[in-house]
């Protein structure tokens, strides 16, 4: 945004210079130093001109820069959010199998049950039925089973559990830590920064640049007067340009022509002859 003010800044000076040349231009009959000033506007117009270019130049380099940083920045994003789906992929599949093993714990909790009545109804025809105390047996048999089946899933699925609580103590804790470190870093940043060598090192910095700045001030007002000095050809040609200009514009309205300027040193007007005294009369 502020190339953009300094950038319509000097468009409005480019175009202030070349109307006050015109503006001089046409004063150049009856004003003897309307050309030095019309050559004076054309010289800031074209400053104007380089500078307002090398600020477009690097204007068109930061906008650049920042379309590169955030094309890094989406790619960054995309690469995170494919961490992230691998991680709740992760997830989702140990959430599977928790699910899973309480699915089938139940289902071993229903075949306990019914092992159970079924040994109670057989041993209720023990009296009667030579087969059923075998039969009861073989029941209790199946159930101890079922409970043992059931009860290594149970520890399996505790396990589980117990180590996605640890996993995410652990994420927890590394957070903390990793919040801790980068406070201290930045502690630490800050500290370097503030002290004393650092402050003289920016007072002697500070004095160096102003000494440069000066110099550099002083280099560019002795480019400036020889740049001139070379652009005087190019300028007089610009200056005349404009000037033929300026008198087509003043035909073309119905005026007449400008008068050229001629350099031709003043012609001498002939010597008028002194009258002849009276002739004296005869007494």
């Amino acid at each position: 945004a502020r190339l953009d003010t300094q950038i319509a800044n000097l468009e409005t000076k480019i175009e202030k210079s070349g109307n006050d040349a015109k503006k001089w231009m046409a004063q150049a009959s009856t004003n003897p130093s309307a050309k030095a000033r019309a050559m004076q506007c054309l010289k800031m117009k074209k400053q104007c001109e380089q500078q307002r270019d090398q600020l477009m130049s690097t204007q068109f380099n930061l906008e650049n820069m920042a379309f590169q940083q955030e094309q890094a920045e989406v790619t960054a994003t995309a690469v995170s959010a494919m961490a992230a789906g691998r991680d709740q992929m992760k997830a989702q599949q140990q959430q599977d199998s928790t699910a899973r093993l309480d699915t089938q714990i139940a289902n071993l909790e229903t075949k306990i049950e019914k092992s159970n009545n079924d040994a109670k109804k057989w041993m209720a025809q023990a009296s009667t039925n030579p087969s059923a105390k075998a039969r009861a047996m073989q029941c209790l048999k199946m159930k101890k089973q079922y409970e043992q089946h059931r009860d290594q899933l149970m520890n399996t699925q505790f396990n589980l559990e117990n180590m996605a609580f640890q996993q995410e103590q652990a994420e927890v804790i590394a957070t903390a830590v990793a919040a801790m470190a980068a406070g201290r870093d930045q502690m630490k940043a800050q500290q370097l920064t503030l002290n004393v060598e650092s402050v003289e090192k920016i007072t002697d910095d500070l004095q160096d640049l102003q000494a440069e700045m000066q110099g550099i001030q002083t280099a560019l007002a002795g480019s400036a007067l020889a740049a001139a000095a070379g652009d005087d050809a190019e300028l007089e040609a610009e200056f005349a340009k404009m000037q033929e200009e300026a008198e087509l514009e003043k035909v073309m309205s119905g005026g007449s022509a400008l008068p050229a300027l001629s350099t031709a040193a003043p012609v001498a007007l002939p010597a008028t002859a002194a009258p002849a005294a009276p002739a004296p009369t005869a007494a």
